[in-house]
């Protein structure tokens, strides 16, 4: 393209060489901007048509020239891409089939709730603390003897339950599938009635006395011994009764029977002696 050098070179005035310079560029400009080529910059060095200079280096897109020879336009239609590279993270290997290589933390249905996974010892269970899963050891299965503390030494629950036999009983059973039972029950009273005046109610083993009070009258009850029970009832009273029983126990010295259906439950509890667990009726205990 000439420019005002040129147009000087050759005799033109100054002024007009500077005019036909400056229609020169517009026009330059002009053509440029109506080429049908384009530039992806204004560094780009090789101007192309558009179709040209849209590409996809992965093929994940699709170029589609629409109309051809009329107005045309560019289709872009973008593919389901593959994954590919390596993985990260919980995963291992590469895509589009990476593995899992470790678990962070598990999530409850019941909360919802995160849990983290803690340390887990080769051998052991997974155990919840609080908010984090970590390893337990298992406990071994036991041959079925308990303790009845830390410092005690293991038997059968059938050898622990050490009942005085004089008051209690253990009775083996079985519930037909295989598995043991024992129920633990108080003897069966034996009953004593129509005790006379000055009589000893202890008689026995789990003794029930019955007495009928007629009048002023007086009992004893001596020569207790392993875990024997002695219920005393009052079934009758006339005569503006009062019968009062003697006996060494824990904290008391005799109890006065003086209405009918008055009624008191004695335990042996060691040393020969009663003690008093339960009374109906209010009787007068001193």
């Amino acid at each position: 393209m000439p420019n005002s050098d040129f147009f000087r070179a050759i005799g033109l005035p100054k002024e007009m060489a500077s005019e036909l310079d400056a229609d020169a560029r517009t026009t330059e400009a002009e053509a440029a901007l109506h080429s049908d080529a384009v530039k992806v910059s204004g560094t780009d060095t090789t101007a192309g048509f558009l179709f040209d200079k849209v590409t996809s280096n992965d093929a994940s897109v699709t170029l589609t020239r629409v109309d051809p020879g009329g107005n045309e336009t560019l289709d872009l239609s973008v593919q389901n891409p593959t994954p590919g590279g390596s993985a990260g993270g919980d995963l291992g290997g590469s895509y589009p089939d990476p593995t899992v290589t470790q678990t962070r933390g598990v999530r409850t249905t019941t909360g919802p709730t995160n849990l983290v996974v803690g340390a887990v010892a080769d051998g052991t269970f997974l155990k919840r603390v609080g908010t984090t899963l970590v390893g337990a050891v298992p406990v071994a299965a036991s041959d079925g003897k308990v303790k009845l503390d830390s410092g005690d030494l293991p038997e059968f629950m059938r050898d622990k339950l050490g009942t005085n036999v004089n008051a209690m009983q253990l009775i083996d059973g079985n519930d037909g599938s295989g598995h043991s039972r024992l129920s633990i029950s108080w003897r069966d009273w034996v009953s004593n009635q129509a005790f006379s005046d000055g009589a000893n109610l202890h008689n026995g083993v789990n003794n029930l006395a019955e007495i009928f009070v007629d009048g002023s009258m007086s009992f004893t009850c001596d020569g207790a011994s392993g875990g024997e029970r002695l219920m005393i009832v009052c079934v009758a009273a006339i005569n503006t009764p009062s019968a009062v029983v003697t006996i060494t126990g824990h904290g008391f010295s005799s109890i006065t029977f003086n209405a009918e259906g008055q009624s008191v439950m004695l335990v042996q509890t060691g040393f020969s002696k009663f003690a008093i667990v339960g009374s109906w009726g209010n009787p007068v205990v001193a």
